[in-house]
C-alpha cells in the first residue's frame, strides 16, 4: 500500500514538473499582444491606421501579425477565431521590430470591431510557438483638430514653416489628442461629452469636450473644442476656443478665439484673446495678452499681458512679461526679453540676453547675443553684434561685423568682419569686406575690402576730413592721373566757391582751357603759401617782387631802391666795353618763322647785360649800357662845343 502511494506521489511529482516544463516553454516562445486593445474589454481606439506592438521572443527572426474582424465584443483564441473567419489583415514583420503600424492602403473600417494576434517565428518561418492571447478593439471615428487644423497649418506658413514640418506638427498633435481621448475614456469620471457642456443643466450644442473636467465651468461660451484633462476647466463665457492638452487653457474664464495645442499650454490665460500657444508650456503665464502667436517649447512662458507678440522656436522669448510687438525665431531667441518692445530676433540664440532694449533688429546665429538694454540696433549676419551690450543705433551687417563694439553708438559696420576690433567707438562708417578692421577710434570712415590702415576712402566726421589712397577719376574708370575729370560734349570743371566771396573755377572748353575767377575778384597764384602773381579785376598783372604789367599793356619792372643792394655807378669803360662787343642780329623763334626779330644772342652777349646762364638778356641792362654811353658821348659833345665856340670867338 505504502508502494503505492510512493510511485502515485512520484506520477504526480513528473506530472507536474511535465506541465510546468510545457508552460515555461509555451511561455518563452509565445509574444504578448501589448496595444492596441485589451484581452478583457472593449477598448475604442480613435485610429483607422494603428500601431501593433509586442513582447520580444528570444531567437525570432520574424513575427506574424493576424487581424480579425469581429461582430460581437468578445475576446476568443486564435484557433477558435481563424476556424470561424478569415483574416482581414495578415502579416510578417522582420525581427527585431516589437511594433508594426498600419500603412493607409491598409486603413481599418471606422465603427468597425477587431480581434488579433501576434506569432513568434523562427529563421526558416517556422513557428517557435503558440499564438498570443486575443487583443479586443473598436475603431471610433477618427478625432481631428475641429476645425483648426487649418488654421494651424496656415499660421506656420505664415512664418515660412516648411510643409514637411507642418505635416509632422500636425501628426504629432493628433496623436497627443487621441492619447489623452483614449486615457480619459477608461476614466470613470472622465466628462467626454460632444456637443454638451461639461456641467449638468447647459446645453452647450457648439461645443465639444474631451478629457476629465475639460470644459467644466461652462456657461455662455460657445464654438469651444477643448481636449484633455481639464482643459479649460474654468472657462465660463469664452467663444471660439481651442484647448488642446492636459490643462491647456485651465484658467481662461472670458477669453475668445485662442487656440492652446499642448500640456499646460496658455495654463493662465484668462481674458486674453485671439492667441496661439502651440507647445509644451508655451504661453503658460498669459493672462490678459492678446493677439500673442507662441510656437515651441516653453515659447513666451512667463508672457502675462504683452501683446502682439510672435515667438517661434524652444523657450523663444521665454521670459518676456509685459513687451508687446516682438518677434523672436529661432532656439532661444529673445529668451531674457521682459520689457523690451518692438523687438525682431531671427536665428539660435538671437538677442538672447536682451531685457528692456527695444526697436533691435537681430538676424543671424547668436546675433546680438549679449544685447541688454541697447535699442534701435539692426545687426545681421551670424554673430553680427555679438558683444553689443548697451551700445544704441548701431547698424551692422556681415558676418562677424562688430562683433566685439560694447557700448558704441550710431555705428554703422557693413562686410564681413567690417569693425571687427572696434569696441567702444562710436559714429564711425565701415564698408566693405573688413573695413575698420583695427580701428578702435570714433568718427572715423572707411571705404575698403581689406583691413588696410590706409584703405581706400579715409575720412574722419569730426574734423571733416576725407582722404582717397588713390586715383580719383571722374567721367573716366581709367584716370592717369591723382585726381582726373574727363567729359564730352560739355565743359569739364572744377568749381571753388564760397558763398560769401569769390568762385574760382578751372575747366577745359572746346577751344581752350581757362583758369580764373567768375565772380568780380581778382585771381591770385601763390607759391610755398605766399602770393607771387595778381591778375587785378581791371586786367592788370601785379607781381610780388613789384615788376607790373598795366591794362593798357605797358610793362613796368620793378625798380626800387628798396629791392636793390651793392648799388655802383656804371663806369664809361665798362658801358663802351659791353657796347662794343653787343652784335645785333636779326632772327626768328623756332616756334614762329614767321615772324622777324632783331635783338641779340644771350650766349654772345657780355655777362654784364646777359643771365648767369647765358640763356637770356633784359631789356633794362642794355639800355643802362646804352644809357652809360650816350652821356658819356654827351659830356664829350658838350666838351666839343665849349672848344668851337671858343674857336670862333677868336
Amino acid at each position: 500500500m505504502k508502494r503505492q502511494k510512493f510511485f502515485a506521489a512520484v506520477l504526480i511529482l513528473i506530472f507536474v514538473l511535465v506541465s510546468f516544463w510545457v508552460t515555461a516553454e509555451d511561455y518563452r516562445t509565445s509574444p504578448v499582444a501589448i496595444s492596441p486593445g485589451s484581452d478583457t474589454e472593449l477598448v475604442s481606439i480613435w485610429q483607422s491606421c494603428p500601431t501593433f506592438s509586442w513582447s520580444a521572443i528570444d531567437h525570432a527572426s520574424s513575427y506574424r501579425i493576424s487581424v480579425f474582424e469581429v461582430i460581437e465584443p468578445k475576446v476568443m483564441g486564435y484557433e477558435s477565431m481563424s476556424a470561424m473567419k478569415s483574416p482581414v489583415i495578415n502579416k510578417d514583420i522582420p525581427g527585431p521590430a516589437l511594433s508594426w503600424t498600419l500603412s493607409s492602403k491598409e486603413s481599418l473600417k471606422t465603427g468597425n470591431m477587431y480581434s488579433w494576434y501576434v506569432q513568434a517565428l523562427d529563421e526558416y518561418g517556422n513557428t517557435m510557438g503558440n499564438w498570443s492571447n486575443g487583443k479586443i478593439f473598436k475603431v471610433e471615428q477618427e478625432i481631428l483638430f475641429v476645425g483648426i487644423e487649418e488654421r494651424l497649418a496656415k499660421k506656420m506658413r505664415e512664418y515660412d514653416v516648411n510643409e514637411d514640418t507642418i505635416a509632422n506638427i500636425i501628426k504629432d498633435m493628433k496623436s497627443e489628442v487621441n492619447e489623452v481621448a483614449i486615457r480619459d475614456s477608461s476614466s470613470k469620471n472622465n466628462i467626454n461629452n460632444q456637443g454638451r457642456s461639461g456641467i449638468e443643466g447647459y446645453e452647450g450644442t457648439t461645443n465639444t469636450f474631451y478629457g476629465l473636467t475639460a470644459g467644466a465651468s461652462i456657461t455662455t461660451g460657445k464654438y469651444n473644442s477643448f481636449f484633455g484633462r481639464e482643459a479649460g476647466e474654468f472657462n465660463n463665457s469664452g467663444e471660439s476656443n481651442t484647448f488642446i492638452g492636459c490643462v491647456a487653457g485651465v484658467y481662461n474664464t472670458t477669453g475668445s478665439k485662442n487656440t492652446f495645442v499642448g500640456s499646460y499650454s496658455g495654463v493662465y490665460n484668462n481674458t486674453g484673446y485671439e492667441n496661439t500657444f502651440l507647445g509644451y508650456t508655451a504661453g503658460y503665464y498669459n493672462t490678459t495678452g492678446y493677439n500673442n502667436t507662441f510656437l515651441g517649447n516653453s515659447a513666451g512662458l512667463s508672457n502675462t499681458t504683452g501683446n502682439c507678440n510672435t515667438f517661434l522656436g524652444n523657450s523663444a522669448g521665454l521670459s518676456n512679461t509685459t513687451g508687446n510687438w516682438n518677434t523672436f525665431l529661432g532656439n532661444m531667441a529673445g529668451n531674457n526679453n521682459t520689457t523690451g518692445n518692438q523687438n525682431i530676433f531671427f536665428g539660435y540664440h538671437a538677442g538672447i540676453s536682451n531685457t528692456t532694449g527695444y526697436e533691435n533688429i537681430f538676424l543671424g546665429y547668436k546675433g546680438g547675443y549679449f544685447n541688454t538694454v541697447g535699442d534701435k540696433n539692426i545687426f545681421i549676419g551670424v554673430v553680427a553684434g555679438y558683444a553689443n551690450t548697451t551700445g544704441y543705433q548701431n547698424t551692422y551687417i556681415g558676418y562677424h561685423s562688430g562683433v566685439n563694439n560694447t557700448t558704441g553708438y550710431n555705428n554703422t559696420f557693413l562686410g564681413h568682419f567690417s569693425g571687427e576690433n572696434n569696441i567702444t567707438g562710436g559714429s564711425n562708417i565701415f564698408l566693405g569686406y573688413m573695413s575698420g578692421y583695427n580701428e578702435t577710434g570714433s568718427n572715423k570712415l572707411y571705404i575698403d575690402n581689406s583691413g588696410d590702415s590706409f584703405p581706400l576712402i579715409y575720412g574722419e566726421f569730426d574734423n571733416n576730413i576725407i582722404a582717397i589712397n588713390g586715383k580719383l577719376g571722374i567721367g573716366t574708370k581709367t584716370p592717369d592721373y591723382p585726381m582726373e575729370l574727363e567729359t564730352t560734349g560739355q565743359n569739364a570743371a572744377f568749381t571753388t566757391k564760397r558763398t560769401d566771396g569769390a568762385t574760382n573755377i578751372m575747366s577745359a572748353t572746346l577751344s581752350w582751357a581757362q583758369f580764373g575767377s567768375v565772380t568780380n575778384h581778382p585771381v591770385m597764384i601763390f607759391v610755398n603759401n605766399t602770393w607771387k602773381m595778381r591778375l587785378d579785376t581791371d586786367g592788370s598783372l601785379n607781381m610780388a617782387n613789384g615788376a607790373t604789367c598795366t591794362s593798357s599793356g605797358v610793362w613796368i619792372n620793378a625798380s626800387s631802391r628798396k629791392l636793390k643792394e651793392n648799388i655802383k655807378s656804371l663806369s664809361s669803360d665798362e658801358a663802351v666795353e659791353v657796347l662794343t662787343k653787343l652784335n645785333p642780329v636779326k632772327y626768328n623763334y623756332k616756334n614762329d618763322k614767321t615772324e622777324k626779330y632783331v635783338g641779340f644772342i644771350a650766349e654772345d652777349a657780355p655777362e654784364l647785360v646777359a643771365t648767369k646762364d647765358k640763356k637770356g638778356m633784359s631789356p633794362m641792362d642794355v639800355v643802362a649800357v646804352l644809357t652809360k654811353v650816350v652821356q658819356e658821348q654827351q659830356k664829350t659833345i658838350a666838351e666839343l662845343k665849349e672848344k668851337i665856340a671858343s674857336f670862333e670867338k677868336k
